[in-house]
């Protein structure tokens, strides 16, 4: 994928607004393992953040440090067609 001002090019999907999931989502579009699926909306990008249950269950080693743990997390960059494919998958 290559980046330019909040859009992004998906070798599947093309020209798209960039959205940020953990390393666990976007490797369970290909793998079609559940492995949950949360989100925060910061309003930057064209899609919430977004991360799987295991993710989510490490929050309180954090002590509340919301910058650490969002570093801990590995987000990578996706396209917004990559991460509805991935929210659809863990809703099922």
């Amino acid at each position: 994928m290559s980046m330019s001002e909040n859009k992004v090019h998906c070798q599947i999907h093309g020209e798209q607004d960039i959205a940020l999931m953990c390393s666990h989502l976007i490797e369970s579009i290909e793998s079609g393992k559940h492995v949950g699926f949360f989100t925060e909306d910061s309003g930057d990008l064209g899609r919430p953040d977004a991360w799987c249950k295991s993710c989510e269950d490490s929050w309180p080693n954090y002590n509340g440090d919301s910058a650490a743990w969002t570093e801990s997390l590995g987000f990578r960059v996706a396209c917004c067609s990559c991460w509805d494919i991935a929210k659809e998958q863990q809703a099922k």
